[in-house]
């Protein structure tokens, strides 16, 4: 079976020193202190496993636009850099970053909500 490829630019995996990434003002999205501990720790034992997603700014940073949580514990760990999905300019305007860091939202804010 064959993929189709649309016309933007494919999300690609770099590495990013964590002083290029800024936080997102889009994203509301509130850990309390319980859950970021556990992502703190279970970061400690297995590292950075789902990496968050980037895109570029014109000033030549980056901005987080899935993964904030993730991407605040591993700072405070004391890493310096990260893997991260780098999603090009072509592929997401302002509206759609806001539209996509909601939806992220959304999705954390069910499974969380998940009995287990």
């Amino acid at each position: 079976m064959e993929i189709q490829q649309n016309s933007h630019a494919q999300p690609e995996i770099i590495t990013l020193n964590l002083d290029e990434v800024e936080d997102n003002p889009l994203s509301a999205n509130e850990e309390d202190t319980s859950t970021f501990s556990k992502l703190q720790d279970y970061q400690k034992e297995y590292g950075l496993l789902e990496i968050p997603v980037v895109r570029k700014l014109e000033n030549g940073k980056y901005r987080i636009v899935g993964g904030h949580h993730k991407l605040r514990s591993w700072r405070s760990l004391g890493n310096q850099q990260m893997l991260a999905i780098l999603l090009h300019k072509k592929m997401l305007s302002p509206e759609e970053e806001s539209n996509l860091v909601n939806f992220l939202n959304r999705i954390k804010k069910a499974i969380m909500e998940q009995p287990e």
